[in-house]
């Protein structure tokens, strides 16, 4: 037999791996294989032994160990490269396995995953094996398999498949989609894991036919006995449910929830039944009601539209022309409607009532704090409601009737008939006026005339009589000259007092006094006229007295005794107090002391200042001494300013003052030239006219408006006296007058 011979230097077989018992080879009808390196240093890694394309035969080949890069091979060109095989280890030192063709079917092992590209052919597959391991997999040579059982065991795998394609299986999870035509879940399906939610979702395309979930039903109607939910497609995929029989049934059908069975009459419903999702579908219950077929409602506790029984009836009483009623609580306590009367026993406890409603304008409210108010929505209040009944026993009525007989507010504020006005320009009053409504923004002048305000009085300007000018400055003495008399200065004009038409007017000022003239000769100079005293009235509003005028002053002293001091007029007086106070609507209205004699209401008269004393001569000679000033005219008294409003809310002022007194005139200087003559006296200033009244008639309870019926200022400047001559004394100034007394403020609130 021929066999494989050794030429390499010393046992060189055995360092190529072979071992020395294993070197024969059957070899037939060939020549012995040489093996032989090509030098005497070489390495096994070194050498690549090539066999002969020949046949080779041997019955055992044991390689104890490849070397890093030792292999045997045949038509292959390397690891899974060309056709043929190759086994050995790479160049990294793994070991490896190449069998087929490298671009197309082969087996490799890369030294971790064995892998077949092209066609496996099994009698049967069982990993990890056969009957040893529980959790293995297996397929058995007609394709059917099971997981998760020996081949013993099959029977019960948890998992298993027929080679029909049947799929027995305890658990499946599907992340993806199943796609199936036909089948059937024998033991029931659930959906989700109890941890994630699932869903079953129709895939559904328009004329491809209906979707559904049915059990008896296959189609959208109520012919068979069953269920069905889906899409209809014949009815423009509408979305439907229909469950029950032929005869009673619940269904949607896409627009309307039907339902027909007599389950309700007979059934319950354990839990609360929600009508609307509350949030954009609302719910409705309808009861359907035959005329003759008994009565239809909802109830719980009675059963008849009575008051025997407590609870509630809420529906048609058929018995009784099928009035819809209602009925609520026991036999005691109860609220019913009976088709035509509400009834209500028992207590009624509310926070508020609006009727009807809480934004008309001509709506009835009560409040929780017991306040009525009818006229206004509740935005706006009762304070400017045409009438309320208030919590602290306060009421306001446009027209109020008591025990049948009439009382208006006409007779206080007027009717109202010369309308709205707003005043926006200075405005005088011609007559008396009857607002409905007035806004007052600038200065209305009453001029003596009465305001009525059915409504509300408002605005921000000024409603005012004052006196309408100051009182006239006494004037200065007049020096003749030419040896001739200076002439004493006339005394100040009187102030008017404000205006009177349907109301007594202002008292006028007075005249101040005269100056007293010069002397052409010795002796004693003229004395000051004195300024005339303001009168005096029986029956006054204002029990004051009026102010007193300023004294003139003293002539200058010369060779003579200078001129006395003209005396300041008196102070009117104003008399006896009225007897018909002002504390009632009708005494205001009428402003006549009629009680003890017929005399109109009016304020104390005020006096003028006195003019101022003439001065002295000295002597014989032709010239003259100094005149006196005249004194200044007392100021005019204000008015009555007269309003009767329903309302006010006025923020503005209303004003009755007396006007300023005048001022004194300067007294001359002597024209006695060597000789010795006195200087003229100043006259004194006129008192100021005294303050008006203002009488306001409201059912308004607080002021929003100022008031001032102050009197008049005194003039503001005395007159001062003439120097003397020739060692003669000079004048003294003239002295002050007094402010005028103010007036009254007369409220009535009705």
């Amino acid at each position: 037999m021929p066999y494989v011979e050794s030429q390499i230097e010393g046992d060189r077989l055995s360092s190529l791996g072979f071992r020395a018992n294993e070197r024969t080879f059957d070899l037939p009808n060939e020549n012995p294989v040489i093996l032989e390196s090509p030098d005497q240093n070489w390495t096994p890694d070194q050498v690549e032994q090539i066999i002969p394309e020949k046949g080779l035969d041997f019955n055992k080949l044991t390689i104890d160990n490849f070397e890093v890069n030792q292999y045997i091979k045949g038509g292959a060109t390397g690891y899974d490269s060309g056709t043929g095989w190759w086994i050995g280890r790479d160049s990294d030192g793994t070991a490896k396995m190449f069998f087929g063709n490298s671009s197309g079917n082969k087996v490799t092992w890369d030294g971790t995953t064995l892998s077949v590209s092209g066609t496996l052919t099994a009698g049967s597959i069982h990993i990890p094996d056969q009957d040893t391991t529980t959790n293995s997999f297996h397929v058995d040579t007609t394709g059917a398999g099971w997981v998760g059982a020996t081949e013993t065991n099959r029977a019960t795998a948890p998992m298993k498949w027929t080679a029909a394609g049947a799929l027995i299986a305890t658990n499946i999870t599907a992340t993806g989609t199943i796609n199936a035509t036909a089948g059937y879940f024998t033991n029931g399906m659930t959906i989700g894991d109890g941890t994630t939610n699932g869903q079953i979702t129709f895939n559904h395309t328009d004329t491809a036919g209906d979707s559904y979930i049915a059990s008896g039903k296959s189609d959208f109607t109520n012919v068979d006995t069953g269920f069905i939910l889906g899409i209809d497609d014949s009815d423009s995929d509408k979305a439907k449910f229909y469950i029950g029989s032929s005869t009673n049934y619940l269904n949607w059908d896409g627009s309307a929830l039907v339902l027909n069975a007599g389950v309700f009459n007979t059934g319950s419903l354990t839990n609360a039944l929600t009508l609307g999702d509350g949030s954009t579908n609302s719910g409705r219950l309808t009861l359907s009601h035959a005329d003759g077929y008994g009565d239809t409602y909802i109830n719980a506790g009675k059963t008849d539209f009575t008051t025997t029984d407590a609870g509630f009836i809420l529906g048609y009483d058929d018995s009784d022309s099928d009035k819809i009623k209602f009925y609520l609580g026991d036999n005691t306590n109860y609220i019913s409607w009976d088709g035509t009367t509400l009834t209500v026993t028992g207590g009624v406890a509310v926070g508020n009532i609006d009727i009807p409603d809480t934004s008309t304008a001509d709506s009835f409210h009560v409040d929780n704090a017991g306040n009525a108010w009818w006229g206004t929505n509740v935005a706006t209040g009762y304070a400017t409601a045409p009438a309320y009944v208030l919590k602290d026993g306060s009421a306001k009525f446009s027209t109020l009737a008591v025990s049948g007989t009439g009382m208006s507010f006409e007779d206080i504020y007027g009717d109202g008939s010369d309308g709205n006005v707003t005043i926006s320009a200075p405005t005088t009053l011609t007559s008396d006026m009857f607002y409905d409504d007035l806004v007052v923004n600038n200065t209305l002048s009453t001029d003596g005339y009465r305001i009525f305000v059915a409504g509300t009085l408002s605005g921000s300007g000024t409603v005012e009589n004052n006196a309408p000018d100051d009182a006239g400055d006494g004037a200065n003495g007049t020096v003749v000259g030419g040896g001739g008399q200076d002439l004493g200065g006339v005394g100040g004009t009187a102030g008017t007092g404000a205006s009177g038409n349907s109301l007594p007017a202002g008292v006028s000022g007075q005249t101040g006094g005269g100056g007293g003239n010069g002397r052409t000769s010795s002796g004693t100079g003229g004395s000051g006229i004195a300024g005339t005293a303001g009168g005096s009235t029986n029956r006054t509003i204002n029990t004051s007295n009026g102010a007193t005028g300023g004294t003139g002053g003293q002539g200058g002293i010369a060779g003579s005794t200078g001129g006395a001091a003209g005396a300041g007029g008196a102070g009117g007086t104003s008399g006896t107090a009225i007897l018909n106070q002002i504390r009632n609507y009708i005494s205001a209205y009428l402003l006549s002391d009629f009680i003890g004699g017929v005399n109109n209401f009016n304020v104390c008269n005020l006096s003028g200042g006195s003019g101022g004393g003439g001065g002295g001569d000295g002597g014989t000679s032709p010239c003259s001494s100094g005149a006196g000033g005249g004194g200044g005219g007392s100021g005019g008294g204000g008015g009555i300013v007269w309003i009767a409003s329903r309302l006010i809310t006025f923020t503005g002022s209303i004003e009755a003052k007396g006007a300023d007194g005048g001022n004194g005139g300067n007294g001359t200087d002597s024209e006695a030239g060597g000789y010795v003559g006195g200087g003229g006296a100043g006259g004194a200033t006129g008192s100021g006219g005294g303050g008006g009244d203002i009488i306001i008639i409201t059912s308004s309870t607080s002021a929003t408006y100022s008031t001032d019926v102050s009197g008049g200022s005194a003039g503001g400047t005395a007159g001062t006296g003439g120097l003397g001559s020739g060692g003669g004394g000079g004048g003294q100034s003239g002295g002050a007058g007094n402010t005028g007394t103010s007036g009254s403020v007369i409220t009535l609130t009705i």
